[in-house]
């Protein structure tokens, strides 16, 4: 029979404040994943933009955010028809947020787990 690692006499609100450190901890994975793909499709004429990739996390909101702080990082991700080297493209960043969405929420969901593990 499996056994579960959970903690019956933790209170509401130890159990609370738990699972938030844990989805903080998950979500901050999450957002360097992502980050880190990102920069392998951010376009690189001299790495300024790829060099400007922030990750963080609202832990009270329990948001993460990916950004670029270039002047034209907006422009580069939105204007389709710009030439980029190969592997480097438009939508660097929303691109990758839909396509690694399921290993984001994997790496949440794992914090989560270890988390009540014993």
């Amino acid at each position: 029979m499996a056994k579960s690692g959970f903690d019956a006499k933790l209170s509401p609100a130890a159990l609370e404040a738990k699972s938030k450190r844990a989805a903080v901890h998950g979500l901050t994975k999450a957002v360097e994943h992502l980050r880190t793909v990102s920069q392998g499709r951010v376009p690189v004429d001299n790495y300024d933009l790829h060099d400007t990739a922030w990750a963080g996390v609202d832990e009270s909101a329990l948001q993460g955010v990916v950004s670029y702080s270039t002047p034209y990082a907006v422009y580069q991700h939105e204007v389709e028809e710009l030439d980029h080297d190969p592997g480097r493209t438009w939508k660097y960043l929303e691109n990758p947020a839909h396509e690694e969405a399921e290993v984001m929420r994997a790496l949440v969901a794992a914090e989560l787990r270890r988390a009540f593990r014993k």
